[in-house]
């Protein structure tokens, strides 16, 4: 939701999609849809385009590895 929101244009939204690997046909139609971000963060177009490891690769991290890291340190930290 955070890079659908970040693309603020259509066109924008275009490039983006395009860029992820969407058709021209795709990325026109959702880059130009009435749907909100958290719509359409859940549609097919972005869970297939912007995938965990295109987000990864990107330097994004997820829940499970923040909270990874930050166990591992509180554990050793403890004695």
């Amino acid at each position: 939701m955070h890079q659908w929101k970040a693309w603020k244009r259509a066109s924008a939204r275009i490039k983006g999609l395009l860029k992820l690997g969407a058709s021209k046909r795709d990325a026109y139609r959702w880059a130009h849809s009435s749907k909100g971000y958290i719509r359409a963060a859940q549609g097919w177009i972005l869970s297939t385009t912007l995938t965990l490891e295109e987000l990864k690769r990107r330097g994004y991290r997820g829940f499970m590895d923040t909270y990874y890291w930050k166990k591992k340190r509180a554990q050793t930290t403890l004695f």
